[in-house]
């Protein structure tokens, strides 16, 4: 079976997507590292502290669906949307972690993070490629 790169770009945006969720992607100075997958459950806390980070996920989502569906300047809006809420955690340095609202320092950024960042430039990539093409602009 050949890949063609329509299902090579949508392979390697879950691909990546996946990989960070079962990776640890933050570290405190008090408390143990956590994973993609703890993150996406307790995501919706943020709010509680003014972090609304883990919306860039459903904001991927979006972008993911738009693009398969062809629809690549609506993808490539998700998607720029999505990167830059994903990249508030870097501008914060801090993470809602419980209920209580408060912030945790990150102590370091690691490889679950940069998966789930770099999923959404792969989905960027993906969008702008596509709807450069499909314009014959190239």
């Amino acid at each position: 079976m050949k890949i063609q790169p329509k299902q090579g770009f949508a392979l390697a945006v879950l691909v990546l997507y996946a990989a960070c969720l079962g990776c640890p992607c933050l570290e405190f100075d008090t408390r143990p590292d956590v994973n993609g997958i703890e993150f996406l459950l307790i995501g919706w806390l943020g709010p509680i502290s003014g972090q609304f980070d883990w919306y860039a996920n459903p904001l991927l989502i979006l972008g993911f669906k738009n693009a398969l569906q062809s629809n690549f300047l609506r993808s490539g809006v998700y998607s720029l949307i999505a990167l830059s809420v994903m990249l508030l955690t870097i501008v914060r340095g801090c993470v809602a972690m419980d209920e209580s609202g408060s912030c945790t320092p990150v102590s370091a950024y690691l490889v679950g993070y940069w998966l789930w960042i770099a999923s959404g430039i792969t989905l960027i990539f993906w969008s702008g490629a596509n709807y450069v093409l499909s314009r014959g602009k190239l």
